[in-house]
């Protein structure tokens, strides 16, 4: 599977805060979330970090991306480049990327295909240790966080992704620095190329 997020870097930057987790909470059970799951890499790296001692949810369309969310032309587009280097079709699929992660002895996960909404994790039985929101889509984003932000575990890592370069996605950064931060108690513990790391 491909992990988009490893062109650019943030891939290790994030497996640097998941492998964190398992030093930091080394009695419990790992919860954590990816909001926006794409070709299905970001899974697989959580799920072989966490392979015996933690699950991940990922939420996706599963399809493609949900272009009728979106608020401006930039939002619209911002994954056809990678659409026309990696395709679509099966490759997006949830069968496909289940298939692969069992192919690969990881069962660490649940796969939940909707268009997520402030519901999406209301009957979740667990809080999160980390979170990761990762939608190019600033009204998906802030359901997304919104649902989230006061189901973590105090020290958990919230990971958002396209808040940076303010030129990158402009409504995205908007929320985040001008709306998002100025009123939760949230500490930045690293940046990457695309990428705020979050302590909660």
């Amino acid at each position: 599977m491909f992990n988009i997020n490893e062109t650019n870097g943030d891939a290790e930057l994030l497996e640097r805060y998941q492998k964190r987790l398992l030093k930091e909470f080394p009695n419990e059970v790992l919860y954590g979330v990816e909001f926006g799951v794409a070709y299905g890499g970001g899974i697989e790296q959580i799920c072989k970090v966490w392979k015996n001692r933690g699950i991940v949810l990922g939420y996706d369309t599963f399809t493609e991306h949900p272009k009728h969310l979106a608020s401006y032309d930039l939002e619209k587009t911002i994954m056809d480049g990678w659409y026309d280097q990696n395709g679509k079709e099966s490759l997006l699929s949830k069968e496909y990327i289940q298939k692969e992660l069992i192919k690969n002895n990881l069962y660490n996960f649940i796969l939940i295909k909707e268009e997520v909404t402030y519901k999406s994790v209301l009957d979740v039985p667990f809080r999160f240790h980390y979170a990761l929101l990762d939608f190019d889509i600033s009204v998906c984003m802030n359901d997304a966080y919104n649902m989230v932000r006061d189901r973590m575990v105090t020290g958990g890592y919230l990971c958002v992704h396209d808040i940076i370069p303010e030129d990158h996605l402009p409504k995205t950064h908007d929320w985040w620095f001008d709306t998002i931060l100025p009123k939760d108690e949230l500490t930045l513990v690293a940046n990457g190329a695309y990428l705020g790391v979050y302590r909660v």
